[in-house]
C-alpha cells in the first residue's frame, strides 16, 4: 500500500476523532475520582474541563493548519 496515494485530509480527520475521543472519555469520569486525593476542590481544578479545552484547542489547530 503506497500512503502517498492516500489523500492528506485523512490525517486531519483520523487525529480529530482521536482528539475528540480523549475528550468524550475525560469528562466522562465520575468527578470523585478526578478530585480524589485533593483537598481543595475548586471549579478551575477540575481535570475533565481542562482536558475539553486543550482537546479544543488541538482540534482547531489541526482545523486551522493541519489541513493543507
Amino acid at each position: 500500500m503506497d500512503l502517498a496515494k492516500i489523500p492528506m485530509y485523512w490525517g486531519l480527520i483520523v487525529s480529530v476523532i482521536i482528539f475528540v475521543g480523549i475528550a468524550i472519555w475525560a469528562v466522562l469520569n465520575p468527578r470523585e475520582y478526578i478530585y480524589e486525593g485533593a483537598e481543595n476542590r475548586a471549579r478551575w481544578r477540575d481535570l475533565r474541563i481542562w482536558a475539553a479545552v486543550l482537546m479544543g484547542i488541538q482540534i482547531a489547530i489541526h482545523v486551522i493548519w493541519g489541513g493543507r
